[in-house]
């Protein structure tokens, strides 16, 4: 799925990697992969996504599904399809 505007921002469809050195985006192809320090207990690494993304994007960032899955799919609220793709494009 490549990133979606909706009525509140943008969707985007993400893939999480735990127990990573460090917080890390990476694009390959149409997959976005997050990688995240904390392990995938009791909900760490989800606020990790979400935390790292609210910083990358500099606006707030939702869950929306995959809460017990590597696959999910973020809100990135109050932002436009067109700004997410330009700060995606260094990745």
């Amino acid at each position: 799925m490549k990133p979606k505007e909706v009525k509140n921002g943008v969707a985007i469809k993400i893939r999480v990697k735990p127990r990573a050195r460090e917080f890390g985006l990476k694009q390959i192809g149409d997959q976005i992969i997050v990688e995240v320090k904390s392990p995938p207990v009791k909900g760490k690494a989800n606020d990790d996504v979400i935390h790292g993304l609210s910083l990358f994007f500099g606006k707030p960032v939702q869950l929306l599904k995959g809460h017990k899955s590597k696959q999910k799919i973020v809100l990135i609220q109050g932002i436009t399809l067109p700004e997410v793709q330009v700060r995606m494009e260094g990745l």
